[in-house]
């Protein structure tokens, strides 16, 4: 049960650094970094996992899957609510699953849905099922094809959140309430531009005690790793140590008590190959390599310098060296060729405002320096959606990213990263067919087959759009260890409410 003697509501503040404010309530929007936390507090997903590790679910009493005949079997709970005080439904739990069915067929597991292609293609799909999917009163029976690898972990994702099937149009697949009923742990009790606070919807979580109200606050690096910042009762601060300066690190280090997740995302640098010279695989090459100098340079110390799609302890790891042929292949002549074309038109990069000091923007400006061409300077925006329209318009050619792979399931973790209609700003990968067809041999039985892990990585880093430089870890900084949560290292993400520790 709820421990009401746990310290009150205003002391629990989870500051996030990593990005600024939610720009989508929408399920679908759930896999964006800005979106994923808030998403997680306010939504149920059908499977969750603990902070022990072990799947849970809030809103199903039953779940199995059942390898003999490929059948996944959920059974919904009775008198589970909305906020809104309507229940919780079979039909809108298999409805999440038919959305993120409907948007993205070739999405792990999804994919192997039995007819889900001619359902998908059928006029006003999203007011049937697929024909693998079948709602019995309060049971779901979902039909896959072919054996699947970790069917249920993957209905953990957020992209999988519950919201009332009422709240879709159901031609459109556009969220049409104002105020969407939510489905999770917690509600939103108030929100405004840079804070949102969180209302606890029950007495506990799976048995567990967790804070009755927890606080977003969305600062910058700056603001927290600065002389005047002083954290307040039970503070944890949140980030990812690719989006902070050096002397941020260094001040964060020496200031705070840091729990590191594992090294098990990876930092890039994203080209448009539809931009100028970036039009020409070579010279795409020739400024990745430069952005890694200028990288190796302005981070002299406290990362891991990698080529990597992979990290290393995911079967595909290949060393910067492994990589670095590339590069060297390229004639003097083409290389000569490039710098041409660059310095003729340089490429620029987006810079959300007052973020100067990120570390991917002073890295695209050391990079001009490495070069040798003239900075034409950033494009300023407002924030990480205004930057990635503009990466993808092609207003700017390059941005920054980062993102990661789970060890239980690299094949398909790389499968969902990059599916089509996934990340807009990743469409110029996803959308090339031998990417999709390497994907699909590590797919097809071949999942412990290091060679293929090996050749789509060599693949991806030779087409030079998506450009691996560093794999770095998330952190979760407070003025007294004794805050922060022991948590499993199954969690990469970690739901916000799990990472306090609450006596």
């Amino acid at each position: 049960m709820y421990n009401f003697n746990a310290p009150s509501s205003s002391d629990f503040r989870y500051v996030i650094t990593e990005t600024k404010s939610p720009t989508s309530l929408d399920p679908l929007d759930g896999d964006q970094t800005q979106n994923l936390s808030v998403q997680r507090m306010i939504y149920a997903t059908p499977v969750e996992v603990d902070s022990k590790g072990t799947l849970k679910s809030l809103v199903l009493s039953e779940f199995s899957y059942i390898t003999e005949t490929n059948m996944m079997l959920w059974t919904v709970k009775e008198n589970q609510k909305f906020s809104d005080g309507s229940d919780i439904t079979a039909s809108d739990v298999a409805f999440a699953v038919a959305r993120m069915a409907f948007t993205r067929p070739n999405f792990p597991v999804i994919e192997n849905i039995q007819g889900l292609e001619n359902w998908a293609k059928s006029q006003k799909a999203l007011e049937s099922l697929p024909s693998g999917i079948k709602v019995t009163g309060n049971k779901i029976e979902i039909q896959f094809t072919k054996t699947v690898d970790h069917p249920l972990f993957r209905f953990c994702l957020e992209i999988f959140s519950i919201i009332p099937k009422k709240c879709v149009n159901l031609e459109t697949n556009k969220v049409n309430c104002e105020k969407i009923p939510v489905s999770g742990h917690y509600e939103i009790l108030s929100q405004g531009s840079n804070e949102i606070k969180f209302k606890l919807r029950s007495k506990e979580i799976h048995g567990e005690t967790a804070p009755r109200e927890i606080t977003f606050e969305y600062k910058q690096p700056k603001e927290v790793f600065g002389a005047s910042y002083k954290p307040t009762g039970h503070t944890i601060v949140q980030g990812n140590e690719i989006t902070l300066s050096l002397p941020q690190l260094k001040k964060m280090n020496a200031g705070f008590k840091v729990s590191y997740l594992p090294s098990s995302r990876i930092a890039m640098n994203l080209l448009n190959p539809k931009v100028g010279a970036f039009k020409n695989q070579n010279c795409r090459i020739i400024y990745a390599e430069a952005y890694r100098k200028a990288f190796k340079e302005i981070a002299t110390s406290g990362f891991k310098l990698e080529s990597s799609v992979f990290t290393d302890v995911l079967p595909g790891y290949m060393s910067s060296d492994e990589l670095s042929k590339a590069y060297a292949q390229i004639s003097s002549q083409d290389k000569e060729s490039c710098l041409k074309a660059l310095r003729e038109n340089p490429p620029r990069w987006a810079q959300q405002k007052n973020d100067e000091d990120l570390i991917y923007y002073r890295t695209a400006e050391k990079t001009y320096e490495v070069l040798g061409i003239k900075n034409p300077g950033p494009l300023v925006v407002a924030d990480r959606k205004q930057e990635s329209e503009a990466f993808v318009s092609g207003e700017v050619a390059a941005m920054g990213a980062s993102t990661g792979f789970w060890a239980l399931d690299p094949a398909g973790d790389i499968q969902m990263l990059l599916t089509p209609n996934m990340h807009k700003i990743l469409q110029f990968v996803t959308k090339d067919q031998k990417v999709q067809t390497l994907i699909k041999k590590l797919k097809n039985g071949q999942e412990n087959d290091t060679a293929a892990f090996k050749e789509i990585n060599h693949y991806i880093f030779n087409e030079a759009s998506f450009n691996v430089f560093a794999h770095v870890r998330r952190f979760f900084a407070s003025d007294n260890l004794d805050n922060i949560a022991e948590l499993p290292i199954s969690i990469t993400s970690p739901a916000p409410w799990q990472v306090f520790k609450v006596n």
